[in-house]
């Protein structure tokens, strides 16, 4: 699904403010995003925490959407929206349901066209420091980018994805990237290994590699012990029979 290599977030900037990063080398492609924190409003007494992420393209080259129900945004509509299948999952969202997600005092409500996968978010936690997923625990909700510059009266943008070239050092390119970008007031830099989601598959398919050898092992064994048990039993059930079929020398 086209996992970022880098992911760069900043104080929200005007896009037309930022520097021309496509001539970098190394860089095969780049996507601007406004990533804002909030409230998904689930029904009227209950509330989860929430992201509310603005895309550029209606479907992202990178970290891709897996569509599992409805359809893509629909470029233009200020309400078209595609949640991330964990709201549907855990607390009944369908397509075609509405949806309202508060940031700060400002409550977005969007029509849910689609529900969706996202590699960035296969497995959620409220608090990426707490490594500990919890089912449910964040709602994620994708919209268009224009919506809000529309309101604003220009394109504003705070989280930048790169794809790097298969060839390309990746400690190099970042830097490059870095400092391309050094005006800017960066919040966070996270390469791919460094992702929440990354470490988390990284440990939990470690631990099914520590595991398989010792099931292998385990399981050798009671296979041994059980067909040694089964033998004996056959051979002092059989003791009279075979007895005889010695003497008669074989």
């Amino acid at each position: 699904m086209h996992f970022a290599d880098l992911e760069v977030q900043f104080l929200p900037e005007d896009v037309a403010n930022l520097p021309d990063l496509a001539g970098i080398a190394g860089v095969r492609a780049i996507e601007r995003r406004l990533i804002l924190p909030g409230t998904v409003l689930v029904g009227d007494d209950r509330r989860i925490v929430g992201t509310l992420v603005f895309l550029e393209a209606s479907r992202p080259s990178i970290n891709a959407l897996e569509l599992v129900a409805g359809r893509d945004l629909t470029p233009g509509d200020p309400t078209s929206a595609v949640i991330e299948r964990s709201l549907a999952l855990y607390h009944g969202f369908r397509v075609g349901d509405p949806i309202r997600v508060r940031v700060g005092e400002k409550v977005y409500e969007s029509r849910i066209d689609g529900v969706a996968v996202s590699p960035e978010f296969l497995t959620t936690t409220a608090n990426a420091d707490y490594v500990v997923p919890e089912k449910g625990a964040l709602g994620v909700v994708f919209t268009g980018l224009d919506r809000i510059s529309d309101a604003i009266g220009f394109t504003m943008v705070n989280d930048l994805l790169f794809r790097f070239e298969p060839d390309a050092d990746p400690r190099v390119v970042t830097d490059a990237v870095l400092e391309a970008l050094g005006r800017l007031r960066l919040e966070r830099v996270q390469s791919r290994a460094e992702h929440f989601i990354w470490k988390y598959l990284q440990v939990d398919l470690e631990a099914f590699e520590i595991y398989t050898p010792s099931l292998v092992v385990i399981l050798g064994v009671l296979a041994f012990v059980l067909t040694l048990i089964t033998v004996n039993r056959l051979v002092l059930d059989q003791r009279r029979e075979i007895g005889v079929l010695l003497a008669l020398g074989y």
